[in-house]
């Protein structure tokens, strides 16, 4: 009765904020004041995923970390995984190469609790939650959002966080660009495309293609990956745009060998699709309305020396629509909308193979509320799904400039996690299904301190706790045959540090470190497959058109000692590139070194990480 009380006053207190905004007009934040916004925000201060509308980061309670593409063209990377094994409070088991399946996990929560999304679209898989980082490039790419934390205030079903690719704008009459760029690696890595953007009068896109082939870094990683995306946009007139992105990822790769298995493998296919159209009612408010579209398909088998699998066939589609209203009133970023997905699973191990269909819709509201040194940012939302009822998740944040360069966040929220429908339905050789599978909820508090006020010095500080309970945990009813069950409340508490400096004498230098604590509060033991901490650091060197960048990253694994990881040595990588600049086009030669010392950092036997390979390879620009 008393939690039920406090959830009442808390959804009271947030609603009296909302209705207090409502007394006070201002201009709205439609294309005009975003373009006024950036006259006083660098491009890379402005996010719009922690509350699905542009504001400046300065606004955001939420724990937050900003890829830019400048920061991901330096590295060279193949594909969005290679980029995130680096950022810290992200880990990422990587193993085999570019391509290789990876697994990606938000300060040690379950890989079924990070979400992907790719301008919008959730691109995890309804079957397992499985979210192919490894199958995406990096090359259109504009940014990366991540939140770290839960979501479900905004997005919904996003327990333990979300990783937000927002793509590259098209081109106007004014900016124009094609690029060439390839590759060669040890194990016949290769990774080839081209990109461009063009644009006339109220017309523009861009436009990629691609192909990533490998032969794998350990026995069983072959890949052989095509990708296609490409943007439009057509300005209506100054009030409406529409936009239409389109994209379309095919591939095979082999997934290791295991110590109980010959092989795996796994044929992929997406496609995804959206169509926005957004219009600015007046100088107050404006409308977005988006489509969209995910079809996911699989073809993925074992070969068991023991108990041989057939094949596992899946295939989904996603229909979704959005209906977004944003207005801003004198203090006070307003965003309320409604989220609505039919969805249907066809899969020879799900419902016996006569496939699942699922519907789902969400209300949402947010505000940001500022007042001079302090913003106040409340949330909420409402999910129903016809799978496992409904669910209510608020939050309430703030962010205080203590002083000038020091700036205070904090925040609390509540949030949740669909299960997937191989354990609510799935039925194989060894999973049996479990069709009263309730949602996992998370209660979690986060506060932190960021400064630039040292000249030259950026520091970030971060306290979370996330409280899990009804966590999804597997239950032993045979010999290799399990069954997913609601039967474990986890604590999550940790601390994270970033710092980073501005360039001296051509150096700069950056720093990140975690540190988890994760116990079952069942047990009240340490959770094993949880990482402890994690330390990342890069030291760069630019002169003129060169370019030297190190980077050092470890992942203290606390593996279970049945998988026998390993986690005795940090790994470091070096990128280097030389710029060659004409009048209109430019050539930057690069040249990478993996695991310099072929140290071992990996959660699982069957799944090492690669040791010492070098690649090197050509961009052009014209």
């Amino acid at each position: 009765m008393k939690q039920k009380l406090i959830q009442i006053w808390f959804f009271l207190f947030i609603f009296t904020l909302f209705t207090l905004s409502f007394y006070q007009l201002a201009l709205a934040q439609s294309k005009e004041e975003l373009k006024i916004l950036r006259l006083f925000y660098k491009e890379e201060d402005l996010v719009v995923t922690p509350s699905r509308s542009p504001k400046p980061m300065s606004q955001v309670a939420d724990n937050i970390t900003i890829i830019t593409s400048k920061e991901i063209e330096r590295m060279h990377a193949h594909t969005v995984a290679d980029i995130l094994k680096f950022i810290p409070g992200v880990q990422v088991d990587a193993s085999g190469g570019p391509g290789a399946a990876n697994f990606v996990f938000i300060q040690g929560c379950d890989f079924t609790h990070v979400v992907l999304m790719i301008d919008g679209i959730v691109m995890n898989s309804l079957s397992d939650g499985f979210a192919d980082f490894a199958a995406f490039p990096v090359q259109p790419i504009d940014r990366i959002e991540i939140i770290k934390g839960p979501a479900s205030s905004s997005w919904g079903s996003s327990l333990g966080g979300i990783i937000h690719l927002i793509t590259k704008s098209t081109g106007t009459m004014e900016k124009a660009e094609e690029t060439l760029y390839g590759s060669l690696g040890e194990g016949r890595i290769k990774d080839y495309g081209v990109e461009a953007f063009d644009g006339e009068k109220n017309f523009g896109y861009y436009f990629y293609t691609g192909c990533l082939e490998s032969n794998g870094l350990n026995p069983n990683t072959a890949y052989d990956g095509h990708n296609l995306y490409t943007k439009l946009q057509w300005d209506i007139n100054q009030k409406a745009d529409v936009k239409f992105n389109f994209g379309y990822n095919q591939g095979k790769r082999g997934l290791g060998e295991f110590r109980r298995s010959n092989r795996g493998l796994d044929d992929f296919e997406s496609l995804f699709s959206s169509l926005n159209l957004y219009y600015s009612i007046n100088h107050r408010a404006d409308l977005t309305f988006a489509l969209k579209c995910l079809q996911l398909k699989n073809k993925f088998y074992i070969i068991d020396t023991l108990y041989p699998d057939p094949e596992y066939l899946k295939n989904e589609t996603k229909y979704g629509a959005t209906g977004k209203f944003h207005c801003r009133f004198g203090m006070s970023n307003l965003v309320l909308g409604v989220d609505l997905e039919a969805a249907e699973e066809k899969s020879n191990a799900i419902n016996l193979g006569k496939g699942q269909v699922v519907n789902k819709w969400g209300v949402f509201i947010n505000n940001t509320i500022g007042f001079d040194k302090l913003s106040i940012i409340p949330g909420i939302r409402y999910d129903h799904t016809d799978k496992n009822g409904i669910f209510t998740s608020p939050s309430l944040g703030f962010t205080y400039n203590l002083a000038k360069g020091i700036l205070l966040r904090g925040s609390a929220a509540r949030g949740f996690n669909i299960p997937t429908l191989s354990s609510t339905s799935g039925e194989g050789e060894y999973l049996l299904a479990n069709p009263d599978l309730r949602v996992e909820k998370v209660s979690s508090y986060q506060v932190g301190l960021e400064s630039d006020k040292l000249k030259n010095f950026w520091i970030k500080t971060s306290l979370f706790r996330h409280i899990v309970k009804d966590a999804i945990g597997a239950e032993d009813i045979g010999p290799y045959i399990s069954k997913s069950v609601n039967k474990e409340e986890e604590r999550r508490d940790g601390l994270e540090i970033e710092m980073k400096t501005s360039p001296f004498y051509n150096f700069s230098f950056s720093a990140g470190y975690t540190l988890i604590e994760a116990k079952n509060l069942n047990t009240d033991e340490r959770s094993n497959d949880t990482p402890k901490s994690t330390f990342d650091t890069q030291i760069q060197y630019c002169y003129k058109t060169f370019q030297a960048l190190l980077i050092g990253h470890y992942i203290q694994w606390n593996p279970h000692p049945s998988i026998k990881g390993k986690d005795d040595d940090m790994v470091w990588d070096v990128y280097i590139s030389k710029q060659i600049t004409t009048s209109s086009r430019k050539i930057i030669l690069f040249l990478n070194l993996h695991n310099i010392f072929n140290g071992n950092q990996y959660l699982h036997e069957d799944h090492e990480n690669p040791k010492r390979w070098l690649e090197g390879g050509i961009r052009y620009k014209f």
